[in-house]
């Protein structure tokens, strides 16, 4: 963190406000400007699980309900948003790098039986492997942005790009990337 507030320096200019008015102390919602998404994955991740109950009590990010006390410990232990979060992280990467994404087994979401309940994701299949793919990404972004943004249009542009990507091609099919039939 330090490191992005010293290259920040010079450059930003609410950074050198701070430094001249408050003697280099940066407020939490000054430093997420500064911070890229693995670094907020990672804070998220190390936050204490009351505070990351918030947060994903905000996204409607819930367990089940009549949900098991194992299963309540558990995602208390590993919340789901901070698993999606990462999964994201990785995603991102692979994009940015320009690397292959449609066909790929990707970082776990979680345990998808603990976030099947959830109303974006009723299509989820049961198999763990298939929810690690693509389509499983696309259930989450479309979730997230139905929570910031609803009414967004982004689920139908995907899944047209999806319809029209694979029509012409012989040997491929959306099942790769964890679609259910």
């Amino acid at each position: 963190m330090t490191s992005r507030i010293n290259r920040a320096r010079g450059r930003d200019e609410f950074v050198d406000h701070h430094y001249s008015n408050y003697d280099g102390q940066i407020p939490i919602w000054v430093l997420t400007d500064l911070l890229d998404f693995s670094d907020l994955s990672k804070l998220y991740a190390g936050m204490r699980a009351a505070d990351q109950k918030t947060i994903a009590d905000w996204f409607q990010v819930t367990i089940a309900p009549g949900a098991s006390k194992t299963a309540r410990a558990k995602w208390v232990k590993h919340p789901p948003l901070a698993n999606w979060l990462e999964h994201l992280t990785v995603v991102r990467n692979i994009c940015a790098h320009h690397g292959r994404l449609w066909n790929r087994q990707l970082t776990p979401l979680g345990a998808s039986q603990r976030i099947r309940h959830l109303p974006v994701i009723p299509g989820l299949p049961e198999d763990q492997t298939q929810v690690e793919r693509v389509y499983g990404t696309v259930s989450v972004v479309s979730y997230l942005l139905d929570m910031i943004v609803p009414g967004h249009s982004w689920r139908d542009q995907v899944a047209a790009l999806v319809a029209s990507s694979f029509f012409e091609l012989q040997h491929r099919h959306p099942s790769e990337m964890g679609y259910p039939a």
